[in-house]
């Protein structure tokens, strides 16, 4: 984006995802691969319980690939930009484990490890022009200290939302995991990731993890770059359109789509929708859509993948007599580089809230 002119000026935009727990530390570090100087409005938090995985994660020598050792130290050490933060440090009664061993599943040792580092979560969260908070909800330091984060974002008026993960049903922590969800869900609007529809369980828990972040967040970030950075040729979508969206809203669906050459706008639509790790019934209940599109996109493509996807809502809006459709927020960027994509991301206010 080009500078501005210098009667003409914006605030600098800082955007924040702040990971909690062992899965919530995890994302961050498969984020803090990419080069901070790609993504200079990037600031990430990863905060737990377990001194250990924080160790191993930002700070151990083991790491065999030297560009990504190089890269963290940019995170860590040349940017500052990367957080890392030990919660519950202090000892609770006449626990005789001390601290830095994790929550052992307890949600309310996360909860009061969160509320003991208000100070230096607060402390980041200001810094932020918006921020998701990521992590799992495996009844420990993510299901106790994300809705005591979301909380905090709420009183300061923070542009947020939340990406969570449920256990695999093996674990049954089901029922822990969903009260950890509409805790959250009953502060911030959620996108909700099932691991328990992962269709291939044929693979390594490394590669798990990496498709359920490459599922949601990591592909979110990259729209959110392209937001923050660029600005719409045609149509502009901008945080403004975010923050309306997410006043539409607690449930959250997030899908994109890489075209492929002689692909029909049906098929776009099919797999921009066929995010089977999420819940894929919120389109049909979506009260506002974002759509962004990037790449060689023509008028006539724009048109037909927009009706496709109003064509899956049932919503039926309306103010006194009036009805009206949910509304669609479009951004086109058009770049140098060759790839053709797009992203979605529908709001809609779950039954009772």
């Amino acid at each position: 984006m080009g500078k501005p002119h210098n009667n003409i000026s914006a605030d600098e935009i800082k955007f924040g995802v702040a990971g909690f727990g062992g899965c919530g530390v995890n994302t961050v570090r498969d984020l803090a691969k990419f080069d901070p100087n790609n993504h200079h409005h990037l600031h990430l938090m990863a905060a737990n319980t377990d001194a250990r995985q924080l160790t191993r994660k930002f700070y151990s020598d083991n790491e065999s690939d030297q560009m990504l050792k190089m890269i963290l130290k940019k995170w860590l050490g040349q940017t500052g930009r990367l957080k890392v933060l030990q919660l519950g440090k202090k000892k609770e009664g006449d626990d005789d484990l001390g601290f830095g061993h994790g929550a052992g599943g307890d949600p309310v040792f996360g909860e009061r490890a969160a509320q003991e580092s208000e100070e230096e979560i607060k402390a980041f969260l200001k810094e932020m022009t918006a921020v998701i908070l990521t992590g799992g909800m495996g009844g420990g330091t993510g299901t106790g200290a994300i809705p005591v984060v979301a909380k905090y974002c709420r009183e300061m008026g923070k542009l947020a939302w939340a990406v969570i993960v449920m256990p695999f049903a093996i674990e049954g922590r089901g029922p822990k995991a969903l009260v950890g969800r509409n805790n959250i869900a009953s502060i911030l609007p959620t996108i909700v990731i099932y691991n328990q529809k992962l269709q291939s369980k044929e693979v390594s828990l490394e590669q798990t993890k990496t498709m359920v972040n490459e599922s949601c967040i990591v592909r979110m970030l990259m729209v959110m770059k392209e937001m923050i950075q660029e600005v719409g040729d045609f149509m502009n979508s901008d945080l403004r359109d975010l923050k309306t969206l997410l006043g539409c809203g607690n449930r959250l669906l997030f899908g994109d789509c890489q075209v492929e050459n002689a692909m029909e706008m049906s098929q776009v639509g099919e797999k921009l929708l066929a995010n089977l790790l999420q819940d894929s019934d919120i389109i049909q209940n979506a009260r506002m859509l974002m759509l962004s599109f990037h790449g060689a996109w023509t008028q006539a493509e724009i048109e037909k993948l927009t009706l496709i996807i109003k064509g899956e809502i049932k919503t039926k809006l309306s103010v006194g007599n009036i009805e009206y459709e949910p509304e669609v927020h479009i951004g086109t960027y058009t770049t140098k580089d060759k790839s053709k994509w797009v992203a979605m991301l529908a709001a809609a206010q779950e039954e009772g809230q």
